[in-house]
């Protein structure tokens, strides 16, 4: 199955050591923060604040709807602000 969205980690693919049984996993790189030291440094400014907060939760609602929109559905299971990426590429923050 390819899940391919702008708001979501790519993931490229798996390794399995032999001998250890490890499992290891290979997902795009995201240059960042997480949302939770994002949201936390974006309160301590002293600029506007509610465009870009309103713009993350775009993002995050929707790549849920996405994922949530596939047949078979994919559920996240574990959507907390230390597993959203905050990308600052441009002025516009992006969630990943």
């Amino acid at each position: 199955r390819h899940v391919r969205h702008p708001h979501i980690v790519a993931f490229f693919g798996a390794c399995l050591d032999p001998k250890s049984g490890g499992l290891a996993l290979l997902y795009e790189l995201v240059g960042g923060t997480s949302l939770d030291r994002y949201v936390r440094a974006l309160s301590r400014r002293q600029t506007q604040q509610d465009l870009p907060r309103a713009k993350l939760l775009l993002d995050i609602a929707s790549a849920l709807c996405y994922i949530h929109e596939m047949t078979p559905k994919i559920v996240h299971g574990d959507i907390k602000p230390t597993n959203i990426m905050v990308e600052e590429l441009s002025e516009v923050p992006r969630a990943k």
